[in-house]
């Protein structure tokens, strides 16, 4: 049986709430708090770069590992299990699902493809024998890159266990805003059903029964891209409030909450993205296990059972795209599952890998990011904004023309690979002290929240958002979707905390006495 919290740790301090404020020890964790550190940390650690000379890549020129290499084996596999059992663990010891716990684990499948990149590398022919000799040095920059990440977490994590922090007071009563919050989702989802439908209006194409060609025409059209991708940013967290929503009241499902989330479901399945519907099913697990006290080997299933069931849809759905017949029979498990490492799904290593092996090891100095920064930034306004696109400079790197990558979405070059290229084995070692810093203090701040006595849906999807605002630093391609999210943020503020909560009703001196 599921048991209610018996923790007071961050209750309202509004009068008429059930759980009142009560004097406790220690600091308020802020997220300028975390703002500030996070800037003092990455101005030392620029100058230190530039001090000793790390931010040059050129260090790493002559540096090559020819797969396969049983030391970059063996790294593989100690570094992809510390990604998969250090969440295992603390979701164990502190009786909660977070989001981090959920993202950190794919990266371990993407190093886990270091064992693939043989199949997946020969896909490419002309092109096999770089991405063979530079897939060591991408996977040895990535495990160094995700040992210091943990590394720091664990002990920022730490301090602020020691040093007592504390969530802060709500700003509203918790049932005030949770009440805002479910007039805002139904309102956003109603917005974002129809940015996912007005695509599918004007180009006439319904992906889930159209060819890969009218699909990718879908996802190019200009005029109506950016509400596409809007839809696609907001679609996890609604789907996640939703399912919290209706577990909180389970009668919501037949009524307008459940028709407008039964309809965003179906939109959101008619667009065959997958990684939205990961995403929102992270989410959904990720609020409902902050909801109650959940049994530990229960949450421990749910973790299990979501890497076993993404390692399986990510090549089931791409086989019943492009080759169904291999779903036939018993064998559906397991081409499924081969799929997903040898064919074109995690392949940020293979990537990563051959824009190396066409690299002259001049660093970008930031450019990539700068494109990150303007990425919301309309084409005809910013038009450097392709240029200093990431993933448009990777096909730049590996000799494509601008003809070939007109329509194309860009390389992926792995979770430290941009960092690597605009600053050396600097920039990697920065972007993990930097990650681990903020993902610390947001963990410990879920973990804080999910001991409350009332759990917030309004508090706990602002930590859940945080997450997914912070990781696109390790990727710039994705700063879109950061954007996007502050800018929900903000409307949430706006709607859901700033106005005052309703006046009470004014009662009579002496009518609540007895007569």
């Amino acid at each position: 049986m599921a048991s209610k919290r018996t923790s007071n740790a961050g209750s309202s301090r509004f009068p008429g709430s059930p759980h009142p404020e009560r004097p406790r020890s220690g600091f308020v964790l802020r997220f300028r708090h975390a703002a500030i550190i996070a800037a003092i940390v990455t101005a030392i650690a620029v100058a230190i770069g530039y001090w000793s000379g790390w931010y040059d890549p050129g260090l790493f020129r002559r540096f090559t590992v020819p797969w396969p290499d049983p030391q970059m084996e063996a790294l593989c596999i100690t570094v992809g299990s510390a990604l998969v059992l250090g969440p295992l663990i603390w979701i164990f010891w502190n009786g909660s699902i977070d989001f981090l716990a959920l993202v950190l684990p794919l990266e371990a499948l993407n190093l886990f493809a270091y064992f693939a990149i043989s199949t997946t590398a020969n896909k490419i022919p002309k092109e096999a024998i770089g991405i063979l000799q530079m897939a060591g040095l991408l996977l040895m920059l990535n495990a160094l890159g995700f040992c210091v990440l943990l590394i720091s977490l664990f002990v920022f994590y730490r301090m602020m266990v020691l040093f007592k922090g504390r969530l802060a007071v709500l700003p509203r009563p918790q049932e005030l805003l949770d009440e805002r919050m479910r007039k805002f989702m139904r309102v956003a989802a109603c917005f974002c059903a129809l940015f996912i439908f007005a695509p599918i209006v004007y180009t006439g194409v319904i992906p889930l029964f159209a060819g890969k060609e009218s699909r990718m025409g879908l996802l190019v059209s200009d005029p109506l891209r950016a509400t596409y991708n809007f839809a696609e940013t907001f679609f996890p967290i609604l789907m996640g409030s939703f399912f919290v929503l209706i577990y909180r009241k389970p009668r919501r499902l037949f009524g307008l909450d459940g028709l407008v989330f039964g309809s965003l479901i179906i939109l959101q399945i008619l667009t065959t993205d997958r990684s939205s519907l990961l995403f929102g099913m992270m989410a959904a697990v990720v609020l409902l296990s902050m909801e109650r006290r959940w049994p530990r080997w229960l949450l421990v299933s749910a973790f299990v059972g979501y890497l076993s069931v993404f390692t399986f849809l990510a090549g089931f759905s791409s086989l019943l795209r492009t080759d169904p017949a291999k779903l036939a029979g018993a064998g559906a498990l397991t081409s499924s599952i081969e799929e997903t490492f040898y064919g074109d799904n995690v392949i940020d290593l293979h990537d990563g890998a051959w824009v190396l092996s066409h690299w002259n090891f001049e660093p970008l100095m930031g450019t990539s990011y700068m494109g990150g920064m303007v990425s919301m930034m309309p084409s005809g306004i910013f038009p450097m904004k392709k240029e200093w696109h990431i993933g448009l400079i990777a096909l730049r790197i590996v000799g494509w023309s601008e003809a070939e990558i007109e329509n194309h979405f860009g390389l992926r070059i792995s979770f430290f690979g941009e960092s690597f290229l605009n600053f050396g084995i600097a920039g990697v070692f920065t972007l993990a002290i930097l990650l681990g810093l903020l993902f610390a203090f947001i963990l410990r701040l879920t973990h804080l929240a999910a001991d409350a006595e009332q759990p917030c849906l309004w508090r706990n999807v602002l930590l859940l958002l945080s997450v997914q605002i912070i990781k696109p630093l390790s990727n710039s391609a994705d700063a879109f979707y950061s954007w996007s999210l502050i800018g929900l943020v903000f409307m949430i503020w706006v709607f859901v905390v700033l106005p005052a909560p309703p006046r009470p009703k004014h009662v009579r001196p002496g009518a609540l006495q007895r007569r």
